[in-house]
């Protein structure tokens, strides 16, 4: 009983080695396979592309498909991998492979990984995508990159009109420099905060003056109107200005 319990055990020790050893050399022998076809393909030969991008999508092995990723430049092929592969490594592998600004894009508010994300976002160069991430993302924190990531003037404006986020709307008037754009803000806009956000970055004189007259709000008249004015010397035109004590109220 135990000599045939024994042996049973040696069996299935050899039988796991062998099988170790088979699906070991079959994954080595597909890679080098893979790699063939990659060398084929890249010299155009349309077969090998073909088999390659099968490779790709249905090959039971992740590291075999990422072999196969590597060989593949065919975008319509890295999109649907990137959509549809069960291992995230090689769906970023994909990702990482496209070239559409547009569709990295798409997978940057489908995505969660943080890593992930930084490296999509680092390849978006577009500031109207960048805004399509401000907009749409449900992270503070990776909103936040792809605004300071742009510099079209117009485009900060848009984010400060439209996005709902007041810290979102705050930060976008920070990276605004554009003289006629923050005095637009600083005047019409509805937000406290925007406007003496903005009223910061002013540097005429004659605006800054009016605004410390006009704005509707004392504190917004007084920190970010008058304290403007006396930081650039102006020190005649506070006292004519203040309608009421030098401290906040």
């Amino acid at each position: 009983m135990d000599n045939q319990y024994f042996n049973g055990i040696k069996v299935i020790l050899i039988l796991s080695v062998i099988q170790f050893s088979v699906t070991n050399s079959i994954a080595q022998s597909d890679i080098g396979t893979v790699k063939k076809l990659s060398i084929k393909c890249q010299k155009g030969h349309m077969k090998s592309c073909d088999k390659l991008k099968k490779v790709a999508i249905y090959d039971i092995s992740k590291d075999v498909r990422l072999a196969a990723i590597n060989g593949i430049n065919d975008q319509i092929t890295l999109t649907f991998i990137a959509e549809n592969d069960k291992n995230s490594s090689v769906r970023f592998a994909a990702i990482n492979k496209i070239t559409s600004q547009e569709d990295i894009v798409k997978f940057i508010l489908k995505i969660k990984d943080g890593n992930i994300l930084n490296s999509l976002i680092n390849k978006i160069s577009n500031d109207d995508l960048l805004y399509n991430i401000v907009l749409q993302h449900s992270s503070y924190k990776f909103r936040s990159k792809a605004l300071n990531k742009i510099s079209n003037q117009k485009v900060l404006k848009k984010i400060v009109l439209t996005i709902d986020n007041k810290n979102i709307r705050k930060k976008a008037v920070t990276n605004i420099n554009d003289q006629e754009i923050l005095i637009e803000l600083a005047k019409n806009n509805q937000d406290d905060n925007i406007r003496r956000e903005s009223i910061r970055k002013i540097s005429n004189q004659d605006i800054l003056i009016d605004i410390a007259k006009n704005d509707p709000v004392r504190i917004v008249r007084f920190w970010y109107g008058c304290f403007w004015v006396g930081a650039f010397g102006d020190t005649i035109t506070v006292p004519f200005i203040l309608p009421f004590p030098l401290y906040p109220l």
